[in-house]
């Protein structure tokens, strides 16, 4: 990829003998303040030359440093640099570009693309770095869904909620009230733990709030990005809250070229520096999923679309995933202080013993080409537009060469507070209804219940009453049957009995033990009842003599 032609300099360039710019992955190694940022942004001015759009999706310092490329150099020696190789001093086109965040500072900011990934865009790399979880995970599955499946309205708010739906164990009997700390949901046993960790990784996009619905308007066109090549494209990530979301972006915007592939015009440059930050050895924690999607992207995106390149750089060599190493077309050698590093280099490539001190004394901006170190060093190319310096200040920069495009944010804050706010009033209110049905149905369990026991209270009651009743008509019976008897001592049994309705064995039978129950005395009156009753219902009495 990169060429090295001698004559009068020696010099390093783009293209090969048949004067034509393949794709691939340069990687710049060297200490700090070997020249590695003034190095790259050189090569990536070359690439813009030959075509190329360029993206710089990381900024590690925040310090908006390719941001600089939109002045012209002021520093005499670059300008002294510029004069002696016949290039003019000059500015580029580039456009700035930010996550949305409520971070943002309440005063005038230069002019800033703010924008929004879509919810239904992000895919299993995204996904995997938000949860942390592997591909294959249910969780993965869940998240996977819920992108497909929600509409193009829904936000935060409306995501969790369908995964709330997709998990949730109906909790029969028990209360629902929803949790304003946790999107609303619901706090039940249905709620799993799995949800519970997923919404708690959610939690900081309310503050970074750069994941919007489909249909949001800050939502990047990419459309119109890969076709613009006349811009560098800087993605800063400055106010972000911390690591995990700005590495998320990177990841994010690699993911989304690579993505819409088949929009670009123009083969495309990726800027990243630092890359030790996005894809470091044994990664843990979500960059372990970080890592393995970067590493993955950079080892098969050179023949994507229009064909796609990228310069990366890191001070620390061993510091790097290895694979990412091996993806690298070419390797520039700066001076490398890190003892380790010189060994590791030195084990890899079978330097000899002399390779080992020329690495750790190379000069400052001096840099070999891996593979071509028998040739003598490269000096570092400048570029044409000014490089961020120790003592500069990009906002301060920016003021003084267009103080006329400084914007004031307000609006745009407020506008999406306003979109945030309405998507939580609306589940706010629909977990209130759903609340008012929960306890509507917990009180109509309640009251069916109240409602069942008092029917089979009075129901037991009647009963009660009833065999009061038929135990009281079964002993007067049987004391009127025992007085006919008494007055009428010739009346036959079967008389007597056609006389009360009943048959004469029964007729005798009531005679003969109320006679005894009355002889036993008034204490024994009601065994002899209840035994009546229970004799008469079994019907084991003796069968009496029709006289």
């Amino acid at each position: 990829m990169l060429h090295i032609r001698t004559g009068r300099h020696t010099i390093l360039t783009l293209k090969n003998e048949r004067g034509e710019v393949e794709n691939g992955t340069i990687i710049i190694l060297g200490s700090s303040g070997t020249g590695k940022g003034i190095l790259g942004e050189a090569l990536t001015e070359e690439f813009h030359k030959q075509g190329y759009v360029v993206l710089i999706i990381a900024d590690p310092k925040n310090e908006m440093e390719y941001g600089y490329a939109m002045f012209e150099p002021i520093s005499q020696f670059h300008l002294n640099y510029l004069k002696s190789t016949g290039k003019r001093p000059e500015r580029k086109n580039v456009k700035l570009y930010h996550p949305f965040t409520f971070r943002l500072p309440r005063h005038a900011l230069p002019e800033i693309n703010f924008y929004t990934f879509s919810l239904k865009d992000l895919g299993r790399q995204e996904w995997s770095l938000i949860a942390e979880t592997g591909w294959d995970t249910d969780n993965m599955k869940l998240l996977l869904n819920a992108s497909e499946t929600i509409s193009s309205s829904d936000g935060l708010y409306g995501f969790v909620h369908y995964l709330f739906e997709s998990v949730k164990g109906r909790q029969e009997g028990k209360g629902v009230k929803s949790d304003p700390n946790r999107f609303h949901l619901p706090v039940t046993g249905g709620t799993g733990k799995s949800l519970q960790d997923v919404v708690n990784y959610l939690k900081p996009f309310e503050k970074d709030y750069f994941l919007a619905p489909d249909n949001c308007k800050l939502n990047l066109d990419w459309k119109e990005i890969l076709s613009d090549q006349e811009h560098y494209h800087f993605f800063s990530s400055k106010w972000l809250g911390d690591d995990k979301q700005r590495e998320f972006c990177v990841m994010a915007l690699f993911n989304q070229v690579i993505k819409h592939k088949d929009a670009c015009k123009h083969p495309v440059l990726f800027v990243i520096p630092e890359i030790r930050a996005l894809t470091p050895v044994k990664a843990e924690g979500y960059k372990k999923f970080l890592a393995q999607g970067i590493t993955r992207n950079l080892s098969m995106f050179r023949s994507q679309g229009r064909g796609m390149s990228a310069i990366l750089d890191t001070q620390v060599y061993t510091g790097v995933e290895e694979e990412v190493i091996k993806s690298a077309t070419d390797v520039l050698l700066g001076r490398i202080m890190n003892i380790r590093d010189i060994d590791a280099l030195v084990k890899a490539r079978g330097y000899r013993h002399d390779m080992r001190d020329r690495l750790a004394k190379l000069g400052k901006g001096l840099f070999y080409l891996m593979g071509k170190e028998d040739i003598d060093e490269l000096g570092v190319l400048m570029p044409s537009h000014r490089h961020c310096e120790e003592s500069y200040n990009f906002f301060e920069h920016y003021k003084a060469e267009y103080g006329d495009k400084m914007k004031d944010y307000s609006q745009l804050i407020a506008e999406m507070r306003s979109m945030l706010d309405s998507e939580e009033e609306k589940f706010k209110e629909r977990m209130k209804k759903r609340e008012k049905d929960e306890r509507e149905r917990i009180e109509a369990i309640k009251k069916a219940r109240e409602e069942k026991s008092a029917k089979a209270k009075k129901l037991d009651e009647k009963i009660e009453k009833a065999t009061q009743i038929k135990e009281k008509v079964a002993t007067d019976l049987m004391k009127l049957v025992y007085e006919t008897k008494q007055a009428n001592p010739d009346m036959s049994w079967r008389e007597l009995a056609a006389k009360f309705n009943l048959d004469h064995k029964t007729a005798k039978r009531y005679c003969e033990k109320y006679e005894k129950s009355f002889s036993a005395g008034q204490s024994g009156t009601q065994d002899f009842e209840e035994q009546t009753i229970q004799e008469l219902e079994s019907g084991d009495s003796p069968e009496p003599n029709d006289s």
